[in-house]
């Protein structure tokens, strides 16, 4: 299943996999910003290394299941308002990401 792209105008959220597997995806819509249109790629869940991602303001994201069943909590920094927040389709030609992809494979030495 994938979840793409949801962007909020000045809310924060906090993402966390407790269970399962998640490919979460960030792209950053901020002008302003020196990262952006860049996207990064964060694998939450049951992994040596789980972290609580952090996602500011203004920058789209995004999910994909991987591994199930998966149990999400998220926070966030405000109370839910519809004003707050935008959606764009997870296929926008302006990012480019393909969502078909898998995790990457990183070259690893083995001694």
């Amino acid at each position: 299943m994938v979840k793409a792209w949801h962007v909020h105008k000045t809310q924060i959220d906090w993402w966390f996999c407790a269970t399962g597997k998640i490919k979460a995806v960030l792209y950053d819509t901020r002008q302003e910003s020196p990262t952006y249109k860049e996207i990064n790629e964060y694998i939450l869940g049951d992994t040596p290394n789980n972290i609580v991602l952090k996602i500011p303001a203004g920058i789209a994201h995004g999910m994909k299941v991987l591994e199930g069943p998966c149990h999400f909590v998220y926070a966030t920094s405000k109370i839910y308002s519809q004003d707050e927040e935008g959606r764009i389709p997870y296929t926008d030609s302006t990012i480019g990401y393909d969502w078909i992809q898998g995790i990457p494979i990183t070259n690893t030495k083995i001694t």
